[in-house]
């Protein structure tokens, strides 16, 4: 665990740099027979390219100065992609309008567009102008996961 903990610290103060002033850690994975570190980071505007190319530079600098990880290993910095559930309430409110699926711990599963979300209940509204279904209102206590869903 004192690892993870050292990691965290690491990445965290890295990105309490002016550069990086609106992204935040969502999640990391250290792959240790593998030696590949994978830091998944988000934005309140996004996160670019050019950020995560950034933040991975500043982060292996620091990384081969304290030997963290050994000598030898690999490692990734990118935003979680349209594959991860939303982990972070943080990250709520920037997805609020999109369409998503939340799976509730109970087995449910609910879908609609992110309409609110305050300090503990996030809203979805049903899509669409001829539904009309309440908007449901989740405890975030209730929800296992939740994943934007892109629409053309």
């Amino acid at each position: 665990m004192v690892i993870k903990e050292e990691l965290t610290k690491l990445i965290e103060t890295s990105l309490a740099a002016p550069d990086f002033a609106e992204c935040y850690l969502v999640d990391f994975v250290w792959k240790a027979k593998a030696e590949k570190l994978e830091i998944f980071i988000d934005g309140d505007q996004g996160v670019t390219h050019g950020i995560c190319k950034k933040l991975s530079k500043d982060l292996q600098h620091q990384l081969d100065e304290n030997l963290l990880l050994g000598e030898k290993y690999s490692l990734e910095v990118s935003s979680p992609g349209l594959d991860k559930p939303i982990r972070l309430k943080r990250q709520y409110y920037k997805n609020v309008g999109r369409a998503v699926v939340v799976h509730l711990q109970e087995g449910q599963r609910v879908e609609g567009i992110l309409s609110e979300i305050d300090d503990e209940v996030i809203v979805i509204s049903p899509e669409g102008k001829k539904n009309k279904n309440p908007d449901q209102r989740i405890s975030l206590e209730e929800i296992e996961k939740t994943f934007i869903q892109v629409r053309f």
